[in-house]
């Protein structure tokens, strides 16, 4: 069930408070409940946060990015068995002026490349502080865009973003032919996908491969 914890429109605040910044709406689309609402709490309480909409799925996240088209969308990389990844490439056709923030738990440099290359502005490990982060989101609404240093140096192994995208799908449970329905390909086609992530990685079953690109920061792995 879609879930809009908390909305205050503040559309003149800035003025107000001498127009120090544009006001600037904030979709948070997180399946992490506490997590969500401590930072939908802390948002409303910014001066220039003219609204803060929440979401716990793909689906809801995309109902409510049609619906309200915010300045930012703020979203994890994981949202419970799905790939957050998805809304951020999707966005264009569901909210084209939003600009993407991704949030994870493991900024490793593979999954910094994978959420820029489909659209985001800014990748931020879910530790940042409050300054930080409304640094951050504060530079990506002025059209900036914040750098940090990914955690880990992952080797080069060279996973195409369709690669890594069907070993994530692997890594959250699917079987080939799952994945080959997600993704609209042939079981043909993700089986040959899965063959080249094996060689690439250099393993020989799609358990090994997961562990291995989960240890070189290509997928999360989520226990539940």
């Amino acid at each position: 069930m879609e879930s809009v914890v908390t909305r205050e429109d503040r559309s003149g605040s800035s003025a107000a408070d001498g127009g120090a910044a544009a006001p600037f709406s904030v979709a948070l689309i997180d399946d992490h409940p506490v997590f969500t609402g401590a930072l939908a709490s802390v948002l409303t309480g910014q001066p220039d946060v003219s609204a803060v909409w929440t979401a716990a799925g793909l689906d809801e996240g995309r109902r409510l990015l049609r619906r309200e088209q915010p300045d930012l969308a703020v979203v994890d990389v994981r949202l419970d068995r799905d790939d957050g990844l998805t809304l951020v490439r999707e966005l264009p056709g569901l909210s084209p002026s939003t600009r993407a923030v991704v949030l994870t738990a493991h900024p490793q440099p593979a999954i910094v490349r994978r959420a820029r290359s489909l659209g985001a502005v800014a990748v931020l490990p879910k530790g940042t502080g409050l300054p930080e982060l409304m640094d951050a989101l504060r530079a990506v609404v002025a059209g900036e865009t914040p750098e940090f240093e990914a955690t880990a140096d992952a080797d080069e192994h060279s996973l195409t973003w369709r690669e890594t995208e069907v070993l994530q799908l692997l890594a959250d449970g699917r079987d080939p032919q799952q994945v080959a329905r997600l993704l609209g390909l042939s079981t043909h086609t993700v089986r040959d996908h899965i063959r080249s992530v094996r060689e690439k990685l250099g393993v020989q079953t799609v358990l090994a491969a997961v562990v291995e690109g989960s240890r070189l920061g290509v997928v999360e792995v989520h226990v539940r």
